[in-house]
C-alpha cells in the first residue's frame, strides 16, 4: 500500500476497499495533517466519484 498524496488517492483507496493504517509512520500526526489539508481541499463539484462514494457509505 502506497502513501496517499491527493484527495484521487484517497479515491482510489476507497474504490479498492482499502483500509488504511496508520501504524508505520515515523510522524504520525504530520501525515494526519496532511489527510487533513487534503480533505479541506476537496473539491466536490472536481471529483464527483469521491463525493458519491461517500454519500453512499453514509446511506448503509
Amino acid at each position: 500500500m502506497h502513501r496517499p498524496q491527493s484527495h484521487h488517492d484517497l479515491q482510489s483507496l476507497f474504490e479498492r476497499g482499502e483500509l488504511m493504517i496508520i501504524i508505520c509512520e515515523e510522524d504520525r500526526a504530520s501525515f494526519l495533517d496532511e489527510l487533513l489539508f487534503m480533505c479541506i481541499r476537496y473539491n466536490p463539484d472536481v471529483s464527483i466519484d469521491l463525493k458519491n462514494h461517500l454519500t453512499r457509505k453514509r446511506k448503509r
